[in-house]
């Protein structure tokens, strides 16, 4: 009925009225209120006033609870902040400071649902005090990561430019410095460092030659510590811990110099590891970034080779849920119970410059069990299936 009613007013002459009685109620005057205001017009008056009044008293209550939480989170009483926080976001679901405020909460607890979904909301819609905010934060957390992604979203970046430079310094940075964000004070203070590596680099080389291996190591990585970002010190240690038969540091050391520099000694270097603990997968992902080098193309023949004279071919008859049914071309090979892998090959490698095929990675399609055999078939019971199977294509045998 109310709203009905108010429909028919004329909005402009309401909104007259309602301003000529706060000021006739400003001089006290109840008695000329009461004579110009008629019965509509003051049930109209009333419903406004209780809503403004409603409505005032609801969004002082939602400041006071966002300030308790605020309290609440200095106090590191997050879960009663967090309950505070939510019943905010509740009745006013943009209200950023707020919801700044529970993700950090949810942060600090690695509360990981939904946080994702309230970070991107918070770099895309949060003005710039509630990013300077979140970049002080995530400076105190420690997270490189999320801290570069709120810089970037910055309007005024020169005004934390030096606090997020010295945060990315204090890390050791170096090269994001040096090419994305680079000043000359910090140009300086990288210089200094690097020179103090280097003394370290070279003294592990001499070290080296007088058989001080150990030391040598030592130096390596108080040079890395120091500066981070050469990759020649990464490399050099990688090639000790190979020399010494230590291939697990070794792969990690060359992978992380790799990080820094695509280089081909350091992709052959890391060929050579994987060849010697036979880590196929490692050669074969390797490889195809030095193929054209003749010790690699070496390598991968020899492997190709040896692996073509042990294969066995299998002929696929048909296939439903459970079993695979193949020709017996090799009954002498398997009994009833054995396990094996069929596979087919994917991703071939070839000499750049003739076409040859220097080696075929394998796929593996499915591992089965021998369930039965006759004189002409052999039936396989599927163990697990990574991909259908197509009667078309050539499919090879090994056993598991």
């Amino acid at each position: 009925m109310f709203l009905k009613y108010i429909k028919k007013i004329n909005l402009l002459k309401l909104v007259k009225k309602i301003c000529r009685f706060v000021h006739i109620f400003q001089k006290n005057d109840s008695l000329i209120f009461l004579k110009k205001i008629n019965k509509k017009s003051f049930f109209i008056l009333f419903f406004i006033l209780i809503s403004v009044f409603s409505n005032g008293t609801e969004n002082k209550n939602i400041y006071k609870n966002y300030n308790l939480a605020k309290n609440y989170y200095k106090n590191k009483e997050y879960k009663k902040s967090e309950f505070l926080l939510k019943k905010v976001l509740k009745k006013f679901p943009e209200y950023y400071k707020a919801m700044e405020l529970l993700y950090e909460i949810e942060y600090i607890n690695s509360e990981k649902k939904d946080r994702t979904e309230k970070f991107e909301d918070l770099k895309t819609n949060g003005d710039e005090s509630i990013k300077s905010k979140l970049l002080y934060f995530f400076i105190s957390q420690n997270d490189i990561k999320k801290s570069i992604e709120i810089y970037e979203k910055l309007d005024e970046k020169s005004v934390y430019k030096k606090d997020f430079l010295e945060f990315l310094f204090k890390n050791k940075k170096i090269n994001l410095i040096l090419n994305k964000y680079g000043n000359s004070e910090y140009i300086e203070k990288i210089s200094i460092l690097r020179k103090e590596a280097d003394k370290l680099f070279f003294n592990s080389i001499e070290m080296l030659k007088s058989g001080k291996v150990e030391n040598a190591i030592l130096n390596l990585k108080k040079a890395i510590e120091i500066f981070p970002a050469n990759y020649q010190y990464y490399y050099r240690l990688g090639l000790i811990f190979a020399d010494n038969n230590n291939f697990k540091l070794a792969k990690i050391n060359l992978k992380k110099a790799l990080n820094l520099n695509k280089s081909q000694k350091i992709y052959l270097s890391l060929f050579r590891i994987y060849k010697d603990t036979n880590d196929i997968n490692g050669i074969y992902n390797i490889a195809k970034y030095i193929i054209d080098n003749k010790e690699v193309q070496k390598e991968l023949k020899k492997y190709y080779q040896k692996e073509k004279k042990y294969r066995k071919g299998i002929k696929i008859l048909k296939k439903d849920d459970k079993y695979i049914y193949a020709e017996n071309r090799f009954s002498d090979y398997l009994e009833i119970g054995d396990s094996f892998l069929i596979y087919n090959y994917q991703n071939i490698l070839r000499d750049n410059i003739t076409g040859e095929i220097l080696y075929k990675k394998k796929n593996i399609v499915s591992k089965i069990r021998v369930y039965n055999i006759t004189k002409k078939m052999l039936i396989f019971k599927i163990i697990y299936l990574n991909s259908e199977i197509n009667l078309k294509n050539n499919y090879y045998i090994d056993k598991f």
